[in-house]
Formats: structure tokens, sequence, C-alpha cells
């Protein structure tokens, strides 16, 4: 299964517009993992939104339960939680989803190895989930935010000029023409391979013949007018399951379920490895909890023992106590005496040690 592409990406940023605009940040959970939950309240409606970096970011009907708050999500709640949500957007059809509120940004990058940054209005990094230095910026607490140099071009409502802008550019690179196309549209490989295939040519390859060029413009227009359509769907191939947007030659021949939104697509083939995770923390925690409950026994024993043996010690000194007085007034009236007179006036007590100095004397009363 692919990660969400930028794309798709761009989909759910229309499809969470409406619950989360103009809304509220109600909680914010690091769930760990480089994965984390937003819950948005507007107009009475909690819009649950999940996300792990570089793999989805979709509103969920699951919930799963969030343990401590770390130090991150405790940063992030400080400053936004509870704000107005002004608009979702992606960033320049690119990986990326940026959340305006009144006195912060909270940016998403779901491409390398992803990343969530809080940026004030002064531009620069409150909160980085990974502070990374990158060849041209650098993402860390009090740098200036710099997003990623990127110029693609939106390949929703294309016209038919920028349609033959692209293919020619396309022709005019070296580079293989897959390679060439994402330069220019970023709309994931697996949606490039399709348009290519469509026009009889190989991913790999060049493009050089006027009549190639124009079938790839077709098949260009073709994809952009179909996203105002756009369906989701999943397909069950060898191994697992994928999905797309729209119908994909590679898997005309594959059975297929389609659903009413991308979010909604995202959250059932993500939950069962959310479940997983939290089933894991669980048993982790379950794990740690007996742990605990294995040193409190061992404990407890130990005290019992402990019990036992100061009680039979108690016994014995009290069996001992009137030998023990007569040697306290003994020392009040000879205040200098040592271990030898001390063992030769109380011979069955024991004594051990005398320390004038703190005026204290060790017996044994085995």
């Amino acid at each position: 299964m692919h990660e969400l592409t930028a794309l798709e990406l761009g989909l759910v940023v229309n499809e969470l517009k409406p619950k989360v605009e103009k809304g509220f940040l109600k909680k914010f959970y690091d769930l760990g993992n480089g994965s984390f939950k937003m819950v948005f309240y507007r107009e009475g409606v909690n819009t649950i939104v999940y996300c792990k970096l570089c793999v989805t970011i979709n509103e969920t009907k699951f919930s799963e339960e969030a343990g401590a708050a770390t130090d991150f999500a405790m940063g992030v709640r400080k400053r936004i939680e509870g704000s107005l949500v002004h608009e979702i957007e992606q960033y320049d059809s690119d990986r990326i989803v940026v959340i305006k509120f009144s006195d912060f940004r909270l940016v998403i990058e779901m491409f390398g190895k992803g990343n969530l940054v809080l940026v004030g209005n002064d531009g620069k990094t409150a909160l980085a989930y990974k502070s990374i230095e990158y060849r041209d910026r650098a993402v860390k607490a009090r740098a200036v935010y710099l997003f990623p140099k990127s110029s693609f071009i939106e390949i929703e409502g294309l016209d038919q000029a920028t349609a033959k802008y692209i293919a020619e550019a396309a022709r005019d690179s070296e580079d293989k023409l897959i390679v060439a196309l994402a330069r220019t549209i970023n709309v994931g490989p697996i949606y490039l391979e399709d348009i290519i295939r469509r026009c009889g040519l190989e991913p790999n390859g060049k493009l050089h013949a006027d009549d190639d060029v124009h079938a790839l413009e077709h098949e260009i227009l073709r994809f952009s007018k179909e996203l105002s359509s756009y369906k989701a769907r999943s397909y069950a191939v060898e191994g697992g399951r994928e999905y797309s947007v729209l119908h994909l030659l590679k898997f005309k021949d594959m059975p297929t379920t389609e659903y009413d939104s991308l979010c909604a697509l995202l959250d059932e083939l993500h939950v069962a490895s959310r479940t997983a995770v939290d089933d894991s923390a669980k048993s982790k925690a379950l794990t740690e909890v007996d742990a605990n409950i294995q040193k409190q026994r061992a404990l407890a024993d130990g005290l019992a023992n402990d019990s036992i043996s100061y009680s039979s010690m108690g016994n014995k000194i009290f069996e001992r106590m009137d030998d023990i007085n007569a040697l306290v007034e003994y020392m009040r009236r000879n205040k200098k005496a040592d271990v030898k007179e001390l063992e030769r006036e109380f011979p069955g007590l024991g004594v051990k040690s005398v320390d004038l100095k703190n005026k204290t004397v060790a017996i044994s009363v085995e």
C-alpha cells in the first residue's frame, strides 16, 4: 500500500475543510511513533483527525486511548489548544498541510521522515516534533521556518495550454518520462504511471514523437477533469490492499470497493495497524503492571518476613529487659566504662561496643 500522495493529500484537505475550518482545536494528542490525534469542535460536532507522518492524515471514527502527554503534546496544547482554526490548506501542491490559527501555523510535513512543526506569526519555529537540518533550511526551535522549495503545477482545473506545456517539458527533459513529469505535477508515482501507460508509453522511457506528446497532453487533461468527480476505491491485491481516487489500468481486474470519501477509505485501511499498535502498547503496559505487581509481592513478602524477625527480636529484648535496664543504670554511674568492664559486669548481654561520645552501647540478645 502506497504512502499518501500529494494529490490525495490535497483531496483529504478539501474533505476536512468544512469540518475543521471555523472550528476550534479541542484536543491534541501525541500517540507516539510519529502518530497524532486532533479533535476539532465546530457547531456542536467533534471531528477527530488522525495523522501518521508520511503515511496518512484523515478523519477517523476510531479513537485509540492516548498515554501520558509528551512534552511535545504539552507544548502544542499550551499554545493552540482551544484556538480557532482560520484555515486548513495544502501548501503549493506539495505533501504539506498547514492549519492556520490566530497566533500560530501547524505545519504537517508528510515527506521524507515526516515532521510536525508549530510556527509563530514571527515566522520562527516554536516547536518541532523532530529537529532536522537540511542543506537549505533548518527545522528546529527558534529558527526561521522555510518551506521546501518547489514549483509544482496544480493538477486540478488545468487548461489545454498548461497541459501542453507539461507534455513538452517532459519531452525536452533528459530524465526518464515518469521523473520528468514528477518535476512539474506532484500527483504521485502510482498516478503518473497510469497516465503514461494510457498513452502506450513506458514510465522509464523517453518522449520523442509529436504524436506521443499530443497523447500525453490529452491524458493529462483527462486526468485533471476526472479529479472533479473522483471516487475513492480500494483493491484487493496480492499481499494486501491498494487504493486510488481514479480508476487505474493496473487494477482493472481487481476486486474493488468504493467509499463515500477518501477519509473513510484511509480510515478503514489504516485502522488495523493502529489497533495493532494500540494492542501492543496495551500489552507493554500490562507487562509493566505485572512486573510492578511482582515487585510489590516480593516487597510484601519481605516485609512479612521482617515482621516475623522483628517480632522475635522484640520478644528476646523484652525477656532481657531487667538486665538491659541494669546496664543503662550502670553506665549512668560509670560514664567511662569500656566493653571489657561491661562484659565482666553483664556477661549474659553480649556487649559489642561502647560509644562514649554518642552515649550508646551495642548489645546482642541472641
